[in-house]
């Protein structure tokens, strides 16, 4: 097996040829001994920490079979959380986001399943918590290299990790990467200027390359950037290395045109790690954004990859103080405005569920449709900015933005199990809903809220949600969001086992429906009594009531087959199958069963497939076709160590 998706290689990288010789001496000494193999390179932001585990990790790539990348930082700054960071490794194990459990336990144990056995360098970017890392990598294996880079020196040498410090590069090595980023323009700097540019940036590779595209850029003389950095930084002592990089980097951005200052300032602001040139248009005033673009990336001031730009975090930070309170709302208000009308048509892409807000009203009347795959590719660059933009359009005072960019990331939230945005960016997309007193929207966020409160398994959060939402609904005379809210409090009971509460509240939620008529569109009619019908199989099933759940599954299934939504269909099939089993027609539940599993595979919900797969073994038992149903029991395992569970039965 050979690595693959190494991180991009830093080009040149200088020095620390005994640190990553240390490094690799230490792994294989680990490996030799049965142990696991931790390892923790602090050092101040900029000091190389992360290019450091990437060359290493390229260097000896001999070493290890996958390689796994984890922010520990979210892009404001605040701590990733441990379902996050358990998700983001499990991606990197090719496991599909929608097969996300969504407990973190139950990502904790996956990623240990799927870990076993394998030679992993895992690299954990920008950790302060030791906590977090202790229950995430705790028992992964003794095949593991973790990789820990941090600005502090975490307290974890109980925890089998060693500890290296990562300092500034030497002057010798310094003044090398100067001169090779600065080019040939290098050669004709008077002599030792370059060695005393290189010292009082100290050392630092970002400041260095950051100080080399100012110098190439022939508009500042070279003599004044001197001048200017011994005043800011040449009293300063080796321990005051944290503000000289500050002080340093302040003095490279000076001097940069009003155009290129407010294009920094502006684009620090946005959400999420990365964002397009779209997103840069609707934040900067400006005619010629691609310029201003390029010429932040010309001064290494940020960093395009493809059709991508980012900006280092210390970049990021020092770019955000300088843009004014005023502008910086201004901006912001663009942004978000902007991130909302893009994921409006993105999330119609996705679903045909009703919405509320003034924007979908007007997509509903004059937006074009999307198709799914694009859906899917532009919420995959763009969730994390949407569901943080939340946030941002609430503080900004934006509150009817705010409410209704939660409606249009739930969906994709909703299915890719990002429990925690979802729960927090639904938390200020309520206030914001409240704030306003809109009715409709606190009715569909509660919605939203409660159903991500009973994804993460807190029933009674959800059901609080759920009556919040049922009251709003009720005040604001919506049938679809009274209907939908008595629809979740039935699933709610029925996750409780209280069957005859659930299909009472089942009854309720389909009476409102037919006293609605017409002011439910007849599509969306339809639609909901399928999904009445699908709820209440289910919860017949719990209450072993056969033939009421058959009639009920049977259906669900004529609707979701004459529609494009295989999941629906899939499901319907499934407890349509289930019902005819329980009720001892096992030859009758083979077809529902097959073409459930076959829908589930099609769909790539790898999980359903491999439990529908089992339920037809058992079919094909009670019919005494022992090795069809063996071979059926053979491709559920196969998928469910693809996806890292445990075997049927654990």
């Amino acid at each position: 097996m050979s690595l693959v998706h190494l991180p991009r290689r830093t080009v040149p990288f200088l020095n620390r040829t005994k640190l990553r010789r240390d490094l690799a001496a230490l792994v294989r000494r680990r490996r030799s001994e049965g142990r696991f193999c931790g390892i923790v390179l602090h050092g101040l932001t900029g000091s190389g920490c992360f290019s450091l585990a990437a060359e290493f990790g390229h260097e000896h790539r001999e070493l290890f079979d996958r390689y796994v990348e984890i922010d520990a930082e979210k892009p404001d700054g605040q701590p990733a959380s441990l379902g996050d960071m358990l998700g983001q490794a499990l991606g990197w194990l090719q496991v599909d986001p929608r097969e996300l459990p969504d407990a973190d336990q139950e990502r904790l144990d996956m990623f240990r399943r799927k870990a076993a056995g394998l030679r992993l360098l895992v690299v954990v970017r920008d950790a302060t918590d030791a906590a977090v890392l202790r229950r995430m990598l705790r028992d992964v294996g003794a095949e593991t290299t973790v990789v820990v880079t941090s600005p502090n020196r975490l307290s974890m040498v109980a925890d089998g990790y060693t500890v290296f410090a990562v300092a500034p590069l030497p002057p010798r090595e310094a003044r090398e990467l100067l001169a090779d980023t600065l080019g040939p323009a290098a050669d004709e700097l008077p002599a030792g200027v370059l060695d005393e540019l290189a010292a009082l940036c100290g050392g630092h590779p970002l400041t260095l390359k950051i100080l080399a595209a100012r110098l190439a850029t022939e508009e500042y003389p070279v003599a004044d950037t001197l001048a200017r950095l011994r005043s800011s930084v040449g009293e300063l002592g080796q321990e005051e290395e944290a503000e000289r990089l500050t002080r340093a980097i302040g003095v490279l951005v000076e001097g940069l045109s009003p155009e290129l200052t407010e294009a920094y300032g502006a684009l620090a602001l946005l959400p999420g790690p990365d964002f397009c040139e779209r997103a840069a248009a609707s934040t900067v005033d400006s005619p010629d954004v691609r310029a201003l673009l390029g010429g932040l990336v010309a001064r290494n001031l940020l960093v395009r990859d493809g059709e991508r730009y980012s900006f280092h975090p210390f970049v990021r930070a020092d770019a955000r103080r300088r843009i004014g309170l005023e502008a910086g709302r201004a901006a912001t208000r663009r942004f978000v405005r902007w991130y909302l009308d893009q994921a409006v048509p993105m999330d119609a892409g996705l679903s045909g569920r009703w919405r509320e807000g003034p924007v979908f009203r007007k997509f509903d009347e004059t937006g074009r449709p999307v198709s799914r795959a694009a859906a899917l590719a532009w919420f995959e660059a763009e969730w994390r900015a949407v569901a943080e933009s939340v946030r941002l359009a609430h503080q900004a005072g934006e509150y009817e933005v705010a409410a209704q960019l939660c409606v249009a990331v739930f969906k994709y939230l909703h299915m890719h199990r990002h429990i925690d945005a979802w729960l927090d960016s639904h938390r200020y997309g309520l206030r914001a809903a409240r704030q306003l007193g809109d009715h409709g929207l606190i009715m569909q966020v509660s919605s939203q809220l409660g159903s991500g409160c009973l994804a993460a398994g807190r029933l009674d959060e959800a059901e609080e949600a759920f009556a919040r939402s049922l009251e709003a609904a009720t005040t604001a005379d919506k049938p679809n969001g009274v209907q939908s809210a008595l629809e979740w409090q039935g699933k709610i009971r029925a996750e409780r086992d209280d069957v005859a509460g659930a299909l009472a509240l089942y009854d309720e939620s389909e009476r409102v429906i037919d006293d609605a008529g017409e002011r439910i569109a007849p599509g969306q009619r339809d639609r909901m009594r399928a999904l009445l019908a699908l709820h209440r199989a289910r919860a017949l099933l719990r209450a072993r009531r056969w033939a009421d759940a058959e009639r009920h599954a049977a259906a669900a299934v004529e609707y979701f087959a004459a529609q494009d939504e295989r999941e629906n269909h899939a499901k319907a099939r499934y407890e349509f199958g289930r019902a005819i089993a329980g009720a001892g027609r096992a030859a009758d539940a083979i077809e529902p069963f097959t073409a459930a599993a076959a829908l589930f595979g099609e769909d790539g919900l790898r999980r359903p497939q491999a439990r529908t797969l089992e339920r037809l073994a058992d079919a094909l038992d009670a019919l005494g076709r022992a090795e069809e149903a063996a071979q059926r029991r053979g491709q559920a395992r196969d998928l469910r160590r693809e996806l890292g569970d445990p075997p049927t039965g654990e």
